[in-house]
């Protein structure tokens, strides 16, 4: 097994890839999450910003944190909040338009 959870989003922010890891770390099956936007992981109070900053990204081709290592707050089927480690991408079409986004998260240390 991959020892990094992969999501993969289109640019509406609807979840279109959720690897195995991602099913163990955050608890929610691949079934689950296929389908649905990435409010069911990101917890309530950053959904705001976080569209905000993802819809800006998607529109501009920048995000600021591309490619770089981030935290991010994950809300787990659990109910719990837990920090992750990881690094967003912003996928592209051939003509360079953003078609989505992928976060890599790390294991913890």
């Amino acid at each position: 097994m991959n020892d990094n959870a992969l999501v993969i989003v289109d640019r509406s922010g609807t979840i279109r890839h959720w690897n195995a890891c991602a099913e163990t770390w955050f608890g929610y099956s691949a079934e689950a999450a296929l389908g649905r936007t990435l409010d069911l992981i990101v917890p309530s109070d950053f959904q705001a910003e976080h569209w905000k900053g993802f819809h800006r990204a998607v529109e501009r081709g920048v995000a600021d944190s591309d490619g770089r290592a981030a935290s991010f707050p994950v809300q787990c089927s659990a109910g719990d909040v837990t920090v992750f480690r990881g690094a967003l991408t912003l996928l592209r079409d051939v003509e360079r338009h953003v078609i989505g986004a992928a976060v890599v998260f790390e294991p913890s240390a």
